[in-house]
C-alpha cells in the first residue's frame, strides 16, 4: 500500500487496511539469531498491512513480516522477522508498493511486477491465482508511479490512470463495479497524471496542473467534493491551492501542496486529519496544524497520516499500538515528532518506517519492526536488521563463516558443533549470530576446521571453538603487536609490528614453521622469518608467506606439492623458497593441498590438481608454480585466508571475481557444479569486490558497499541466507528464512493501521 520515492514534494502513494478495530490473528514466526549489522543503503522502503519492504541502492528488493498470501516473493515461510530478499528481484528495482497481501515493484525498465495474493485479480496478469514470485502486469509501459491498495493496484501509465483487481466499491474508477484481473484506463484520466494512491476502499490522483480527483467509497468525505456520495468515476477535490503529491488512508486523504503545506480530508475520529481536534471535524479538505510550509513528503495509514516537514518525520491519527512513533500510545489530532526522527529522515511510510540520512531502516508501531525479534511492537524507532551492508571483513572456515562489521562486533555463521560460531552454543545456523563479547574492536576474522579466530583493533587476538572453548578467549602472549591474521586447518599465524611471523597450533607436518613437530598453544617464532614479513596464509596443514624481497616462502605438509619447492616432502619444519618467485609476489594464499600467489598482477599455482585448483587447464599435479590461465592481467587479491578444498578465487582489476578449481557444491560460483580448469567468473560479482573468501565447499566475497554474498554448499547454513541446500551463484547473506520455524499462536491484537 505505501510507496516512496526520495525527491522533494513527492508523494507517498500510501494506504492500510480498512479500519481502526484492531483484530486476533496467529503468526508462525521464524526462530532467527540476532544479526548485529543493519539492512542499510536503502533507497526505499514501503509498508502494508502486516509487511513492508526496502529497495536497497543496487535496485535489490527485501521484504519481511507476514507472507500468509507468498505477499515477502518467497516460497515456504509464513512470517519473516527480518528481511528476506524478494524472489528474482537482486536488482532492477526502481520502488516498491505494499498492499494488504500483495506486493508490486517499478522497474527500472518502467514495467509493473507483483506478487502474493490475487483473489480478486490485483496482479494483473489476467488470472487470480495467487503467486509467491513476480509476475509480470499486463500491458503496462513507461509507468511512472504505482500504488497498491487493499487487493486492487494502480499506477500511472503514459500520463494515465491505470487500475485493476478488487472493484466492489467502485475503487477501480471505471463506472462499474466489477473487478478486472488487467489494468483498465480510470475514466476521465488518460492523461495529464502524475501521481496516484490507492487506498481501502477509494483512490485518489493529482494531476499536471496540480488539481486532484478522488473515486470510489465516500461515507466519511474522503474524496473531498464536499459530499459523502460514493462516486464510480473520479470527482474533482474541492481544496484551495495546488497540490503537487496525493496520499490516501482507509477513509481518509491527504495532499501535499506546491507550497510545502499538507491538507486532509476525511474520518477524523483518531485526529488523522491532523486539524486539531477529533471527530468529523475533517471532513472538507482543510489545512493540517501547523503545516503551512516545510513538507517535502506525505503518507498516510490507515487511521493515520505522516510527512516528512524540514527533514524531520511527523505523524498523527491513531496511536493504540505506537503507530506515530513518538514513545507513547496517545492519538495525536496535531503532527507530533517521531522518536530520535527529527533531521535527516529521506523517506517515509506510514505504518510506519523511515529510511534515515545514513540509509538505514527504522520501523515502529505493530508487526512489522524487521528487526529479528517476535514481538512485535514498539513504541519508538529501532533499526531494521541484516546483513547486507556495513561489513569491514570476512573470514572462512572449513563449515562456518564470520564477519566484522564496520562497528567492530563479530558474527559468524554455518556448522556450530564445535562452537565456531562463539555464540555460546553448539546449534548450527544458517544465518549470522552475535559472537559472544566481541562487540566492538573487530578488524579481521578467520576460521579453521572447527575453531574461529578474530584479531582486535589492540593488536591481540581471541579464538573460539575445538580448542578454545563455546565462546571467545585470548591467545596467550597474545594480548598487542599483531598486524595481520591467518587460520589454517589446525593451526593460525600471525604477523607482528616488528615483521615477525608467529603461529600456534597443531603441528604434525612442521606447518608451526619453528624447526620442530611440537604442537603450540602459545605463538612461535617462524624460523628465518624474524623480520620483513609482508603477508602469510595459513592452509590447512601447511603455510606460505610473502617477505620483503617479494620472493614467498613455505612450509608443512608438502607431499602433494604446495610447498612449489619442486619436492613432495610430508614434513617440512622450516620455511623453504618457492621456485621461481623471487621477487614481485604481491598476494599468497594456501589451500587444502594446493598454493597460489600473484606476482606483477598475475596468478600462478601449485600443487595438489585433481579438480583443476591450479588453474593450467589441467589436472595434473605441479610441484613448482604454473600460470594460471583465464584469469585477465591485473589481478590484486586472492582468496583470503584459504581454500580449504580445492577451489582458489581472485580478485581482478575493478573488483571483477574470478573462481577456479574444484566445483562439486557450486563453489566457484559461475551457475554450475562442473570443476573449472581455468579461471572462470563469479555470476553477477563483475565488479566492486573488495575480499574473497574460501570454505571447504562454499565462497563469500565482500563487495564495496559493504555487502557480504556467499555461494556453494549451504548443507551446514555456510551460505548465511537463511536456507539450505546448494546455491550456484552468489546471494546476499543476513536475509533468513526460518532456522526451525516455531508455531507459536500469538493472540496479540495487532492493529490495522
Amino acid at each position: 500500500m505505501f510507496h516512496i520515492s526520495l525527491g522533494p514534494r513527492i508523494a507517498l502513494a500510501t494506504s492500510l487496511l480498512a479500519f481502526a478495530s484492531p483484530q486476533f490473528f496467529g503468526q508462525i514466526h521464524a526462530a532467527t539469531p540476532l544479526v548485529a549489522p543493519a539492512l542499510s543503503n536503502v533507497a526505499k522502503v514501503a509498508v502494508g498491512s502486516a509487511h513492508a519492504c526496502a529497495v536497497d541502492g543496487s535496485g535489490a528488493l527485501y521484504c519481511w513480516g507476514s507472507n500468509a498470501s507468498g505477499q515477502l516473493g518467497v516460497s515456504g515461510i509464513p512470517y519473516s522477522d527480518i528481511p528476506v530478499r524478494v524472489t528474482g528481484m537482486g536488482s532492477g528495482v526502481a520502488s516498491v508498493s505494499a498492499g494488504s497481501g500483495h506486493t508490486c515493484a517499478l522497474t527500472t525498465s518502467a514495467t509493473v511486477k507483483c506478487w502474493g495474493s490475487n483473489t480478486n485479480g490485483q496482479l494483473g496478469n489476467g488470472s487470480t491465482i495467487d503467486s509467491p514470485t513476480a509476475v509480470n502486469v499486463s500491458g503496462l509501459s513507461a509507468v511512472t508511479a504505482l500504488s497498491a491498495g487493499t487487493d486492487y493496484t494502480c499506477a500511472v501509465a503514459n500520463g494515465a490512470a491505470r487500475c485493476w483487481g478488487w472493484n466492489d466499491y467502485r475503487q477501480l474508477g471505471d463506472s462499474t463495479g466489477i473487478s478486472r484481473t488487467t489494468p483498465i484506463t480510470v475514466n476521465g484520466l488518460s492523461t495529464g497524471v502524475t501521481g496516484i494512491a490507492a487506498g481501502y476502499q477509494h483512490t485518489c490522483a493529482v494531476l499536471a496542473g496540480g488539481g486532484a480527483r478522488c473515486w470510489g467509497w465516500n461515507s466519511y468525505g474522503q474524496l473531498g467534493d464536499w459530499s459523502t456520495n460514493p462516486s464510480a468515476v473520479p470527482v474533482a477535490v474541492n481544496m484551495a491551492g495546488s497540490a503537487s503529491a496525493i496520499a490516501v488512508g482507509s477513509m481518509h486523504s491527504c495532499a501535499l501542496m506546491t507550497t510545502g503545506g499538507v491538507q486532509c480530508w476525511g474520518m477524523n475520529v483518531f485526529g488523522q486529519v491532523g486539524h486539531g481536534s477529533p471527530g468529523n471535524t475533517g471532513q472538507w479538505p482543510g489545512e493540517v496544524s501547523g503545516l503551512s510550509s516545510g513538507a517535502t513528503s506525505i503518507s498516510a495509514g490507515g487511521m493515520m497520516s505522516c510527512a516528512i516537514v524540514n527533514g524531520g518525520a511527523k505523524c498523527w491519527g491513531i496511536n493504540t499500538y505506537g503507530s506515530l512513533g513518538d514513545g507513547t500510545t496517545t492519538s495525536r489530532s496535531v503532527p507530533t515528532d517521531v522518536s530520535g526522527l527529527t533531521s535527516g529522515v529521506l523517506g517515509l511510510s506510514a505504518g510506519g518506517c523511515a529510511i534515515t540520512a545514513d540509509g538505514r531502516v527504522m520501523c515502529w508501531g505493530s508487526g512489522i519492526l524487521g528487526n529479528g525479534t517476535s514481538n512485535g511492537l514498539r513504541y519508538a524507532p529501532s533499526t531494521v536488521v541484516g546483513l547486507e551492508a556495513g561489513v569491514s571483513a570476512i573470514g572462512a572456515g572449513q563449515l562456518h563463516t564470520c564477519a566484522a562489521t564496520n562497528t567492530g562486533s563479530a558474527v559468524c555463521w554455518g556448522q556450530n558443533a564445535n562452537g565456531q560460531l562463539g555464540d555460546g552454543t553448539t546449534v548450527d545456523s544458517n544465518v549470522p549470530v552475535t559472537v559472544s563479547g566481541l562487540v566492538s574492536g573487530v578488524v579481521a576474522l578467520g576460521g579453521g576446521w572447527y575453531h574461529s579466530c578474530a584479531l582486535l583493533n589492540t593488536g591481540g587476538v581471541k579464538c573460539w571453538g575445538m580448542g578454545y572453548g563455546l565462546t571467545p578467549v585470548d591467545v596467550p602472549d597474545l594480548s598487542f603487536g599483531a598486524i595481520s591474521l591467518s587460520v589454517g586447518g589446525y593451526h593460525a599465524c600471525v604477523i607482528m609490528t616488528t615483521g615477525a611471523a608467529r603461529c600456534w597450533g597443531t603441528n604434525q607436518y612442521g606447518q608451526l614453521g619453528d624447526d620442530s613437530l611440537t604442537s603450540r598453544t602459545v605463538p612461535v617464532t617462524v624460523t628465518e622469518m624474524t623480520t620483513g614479513t609482508l603477508a602469510i596464509a595459513a592452509g590447512s596443514f601447511h603455510t606460505c608467506a610473502i617477505v620483503t624481497t617479494g620472493g614467498v616462502r613455505c612450509w608443512g605438509y608438502g607431499y602433494q606439492g604446495g610447498l612449489g619447492n619442486g619436492t613432495t616432502t610430508s614434513q617440512q619444519k622450516t620455511p623453504v623458497d618457492v621456485t621461481g618467485i623471487t621477487s614481485g609476489a604481491t598476494a599468497v594464499a594456501a589451500g587444502l593441498t594446493h598454493s597460489c600467489a600473484i606476482v606483477s598482477g598475475v596468478a600462478w599455482c601449485w600443487g595438489y590438481n585433481l579438480y583443476g585448483s591450479l588453474g593450467d587447464g589441467t589436472r595434473i599435479q605441479r610441484t613448482t608454480p604454473v600460470l594460471v590461465i583465464g584469469a585477465p592481467p591485473g589481478l590484486v587479491s586472492l582468496i583470503r585466508p584459504g581454500a580449504y578444498a580445492s577451489q582458489t578465487c581472485a580478485i581482478g582489476a575493478g573488483g571483477a571475481a574470478y573462481c577456479w578449481g574444484a566445483n562439486y557444491n557450486a563453489q566457484v560460483g559461475d551457475g554450475s557444479q562442473a570443476d573449472r580448469l581455468t579461471a572462470t567468473p563469479v555470476a553477477n560479482l563483475s565488479s566492486g569486490v573488495t575480499e574473497i573468501v574460501g570454505g571447504y565447499g562454499h565462497t563469500c566475497a565482500l563487495t564495496a558497499p559493504g555487502a557480504v554474498k556467499c555461494w556453494g554448499s549451504r548443507l551446514n547454513g555456510q551460505v548465511g541466507d537463511g536456507t539450505w541446500g546448494f546455491s550456484a551463484v552468489p546471494v546476499y547473506v543476513g536475509n533468513p528464512m526460518p532456522l526451525n520455524p516455531i508455531r507459536t499462536f500469538i493472540p496479540a491484537l495487532h492493529s490495522t493501521q
